[in-house]
């Protein structure tokens, strides 16, 4: 009932200003203004008066918090992502570093490394190797015929492939090795 009186009380004012008002042209706006603000006065109370005052600020807080919530759930969820991403570098850091010093053992050498990752599963890798070790060296050109080099490539890539597959326990489908056996290695170059 206190919204009546509100109401009440603001038409009575309105009445006393708008007979005090030099002019009826500015009356019309006083209207507008006043039922503006009888507007803003029903929509104020009017929880209050279907007894929904609770209802409403319960449902503000629920949106306050779920808001707050799905924030919180974003910022977790992009720090672990970003974790993640740092711990599968460092792995394949080490994982190559060591690879690399394995078939160096065997006379291989590995110029370039790529993994293949399914969700958290590592599922393949690609690699360059070569036998020779690329470095600031010049190596003399060397004629193979196509059929020795082929042969040869093909006895690099199997062992490479083999020593891959149980270094990383994948099947060989999941390996592809690109052998390069560069006349002239990439680097200073001197003749």
């Amino acid at each position: 009932m206190e919204w009546i009186k509100k109401i009440l009380i603001l038409y009575l004012v309105f009445s006393l200003f708008s007979r005090l008002l030099p002019n009826e042209k500015y009356t019309r706006y006083c209207r507008v203004f006043l039922g503006m603000f009888f507007c803003l006065i029903a929509l104020q109370d009017l929880p209050k008066v279907f007894g929904m005052e609770e209802n409403i600020e319960q449902i503000y807080h629920k949106w306050q918090n779920s808001f707050q919530t799905a924030q919180m759930e974003n910022m977790i969820e992009k720090m672990e992502g970003e974790m993640k991403e740092k711990q599968v570098q460092k792995y394949e850091q080490a994982a190559t570093k060591s690879f690399a010093k394995h078939i160096e053992a065997q006379g291989y050498y590995l110029y370039k490394m790529e993994y293949v990752w399914e969700g958290n599963q590592l599922k393949g890798i690609k690699m360059h190797a070569g036998t020779v070790k690329r470095g600031d060296i010049y190596i003399e050109p060397i004629q193979i015929m196509e059929q020795e080099r082929n042969t040869r490539e093909n006895k690099i890539e199997k062992d490479i492939k083999s020593l891959a597959k149980n270094f990383y326990n994948l099947s060989e489908d999941n390996i592809l090795i690109n052998i390069q056996e560069d006349n002239q290695v990439q680097g200073n170059q001197s003749p």
